[in-house]
């Protein structure tokens, strides 16, 4: 392992003569030390390093439930196992669901199962667990693409309870943890709300995503105004027309946006599913030869997909020849992947680099994951994800395997211990796919390690902050990131140091 702790900046002197487009503070100045006591320090107008303590399962730091076993099974080795499986599941699933949430587990023992179709799980409290995901454990042998090979997903959309309700804040900053509405009434400690933060034209305009230049030969899609981002939320204090949340702003909110809050339902999202200590391998239907883009998309080969799911997990699962592991969709919220590990040892039949953990839900920690591949993502989101997001202790191997915000403003991501032998990019993305533009905003990089380098900028009101980094910095001069040391006595994890509440 490369060693973590050594800053090489280069172009710092660019950095440093175009200060004043960075942030209100100097930039040593977001982080202090108060009597031997490492602090989180807030601009002139409010604006900070988001907590993101609130990510994941149970958040803050809740540990992964063991969920009692209630059906076992054996691989049938004359037949097709995928049958057999998904009606255990249904079985489970049709089981009254405790006060715990937990129907119970699906028990899988050592061997290899063959799956001619996906599995899904779509009841809340219902656990899918293997014997384990290394040798002598449960193997899931995937024969019939395409499609994710296991689907956890509830059903529906959120459900607006009420009208919105406008914002009164003249700015609401990055970070911030409660907001003023024109009336609170009503609203009650333990509501689900959406804090949405709309994209008006003024505000594409601001950050340029309504002049992305053309890319010849392929269509470019200028950004429109729009619903922007929607921060799903739960009300943990209501004081006046002010409302405490359980989580931050991670996108700063001015007056001319627009702002609201509005209470919501979602009936028929699941709660309390995971999938844990098992392996999927794609190798019987994964190409062997590079595809067209056309029949790259057409081929998505998904290990798992998560979506209208809450406090949901997968733990302890390995894949290999996949070209996706773990997608975690938009209407999924406070999900942990953990002990998650992926492998590819074909040559990559997609044309453009493939997602190994893609989050585009809210709320999400993926911790302690690994991949060994010539040309993926090990850790990216997807268009307006809103954090807090986290990908901590992840370890990417091979010519092209990468870490970074994919497309369209994601907020409050945090990238902490993250180690490739590719690159880290918080950019401008420009006309990329149909016109990604700024992939990610209000992005950490904390203490972590690129062996091809940190290609980083802070978009048009938002900001990067690149704290402790091992590889040459690649600023943008035109809109340079926050690049600081790690401070003397700093944490090795933000994210660990922000649960334990010794870093705020």
């Amino acid at each position: 392992m490369r060693p973590f702790g050594l800053v090489w900046i280069t172009c710092l002197a660019a950095v440093l003569a175009t200060a004043g487009a960075a942030p209100p503070l100097h930039a040593e100045d977001w982080l202090a030390d108060r009597g031997g006591r490492l602090e989180i320090v807030p601009a002139a107008n409010g604006d900070r390093i988001p907590d993101f303590s609130a990510a994941g399962f149970g958040a803050p730091g809740a540990v992964l439930p063991v969920v009692a076993e209630a059906v076992r099974l054996a691989p049938q080795p004359d037949a097709g196992d995928r049958d057999a499986i998904q009606a255990a599941i249904d079985a489970v699933s049709a089981r009254p669901l405790p006060s715990s949430g937990l129907r119970g587990a699906i028990v899988l023992a050592p061997g290899t199962y063959r799956l001619d179709g996906p599995l899904q799980i779509s009841a809340s409290g219902v656990v899918l667990r293997g014997s384990g995901s290394g040798d002598g454990g449960t193997v899931l042998s995937f024969e019939q693409p395409p499609g994710p090979v296991i689907g956890i997903a509830g059903a529906g959309r959120w459900r607006a309870a009420e009208p919105p309700r406008a914002i009164v804040d003249a700015y609401v900053p990055v970070g911030a943890e409660a907001v003023t509405l024109k009336s609170a009434a009503g609203l009650a400690v333990g509501d689900r709300v959406v804090v949405q933060r709309p994209f008006t034209a003024a505000f594409v305009a601001e950050i340029g995503m309504d002049q992305i230049p053309p890319r010849a030969g392929r269509t470019t899609v200028q950004w429109k105004p729009g619903r922007g981002l929607l921060m799903a939320r739960t009300i943990v204090s209501v004081t006046g027309d002010t409302v405490g949340l359980d989580a931050p702003v991670v996108d700063a909110i001015e007056a001319a946006d627009g702002g609201t809050v509005w209470r919501y339902e979602f009936p028929g999202e699941i709660t309390r599913v995971g999938l844990e200590s098992l392996s999927i391998d794609a190798t019987p239907v994964a190409p062997v030869a590079p595809l067209s883009l056309e029949q790259g998309r057409a081929l998505r080969l998904t290990g798992v997909l998560v979506d209208r799911a809450s406090d949901a997990w997968v733990r302890d699962v390995r894949f290999r020849n996949l070209s996706s592991y773990v997608v975690v969709d938009a209407l999924a919220r406070e999900v942990t992947l953990e002990d998650v590990h992926g492998r590819n040892d074909l040559p990559p039949w997609w044309p453009v680099p493939a997602f190994a953990f893609s989050v585009d839900g809210q709320r999400t920690l993926v911790r302690r994951c690994s991949v060994t591949a010539e040309n993926m993502m090990i850790a990216t989101t997807q268009s307006r994800a809103a954090g807090p997001i986290v990908f901590q202790d992840c370890e990417g191997e091979g010519p092209r395997v990468s870490a970074g915000p994919h497309q369209r403003w994601a907020a409050g991501i945090l990238f902490d211990n993250i180690d490739v032998s590719g690159s880290v990019a918080v950019v401008d993305r420009g006309n990329m796919g149909s016109g990604q533009g700024w992939a990610g905003a209000n992005v950490v990089v904390w203490n972590s390690a690129a062996d091809r380098g940190f290609h980083v900028a802070s978009p048009p009101t938002a900001y990067t902050w690149i704290i402790g980094a091992t590889g040459e910095i690649l600023p943008d001069p035109d809109h340079p990131p926050i690049v600081l040391p790690l401070p003397p006595g700093a944490p090795r994890s933000l994210y660990d140091a922000q649960v334990s509440g010794t870093l705020q």
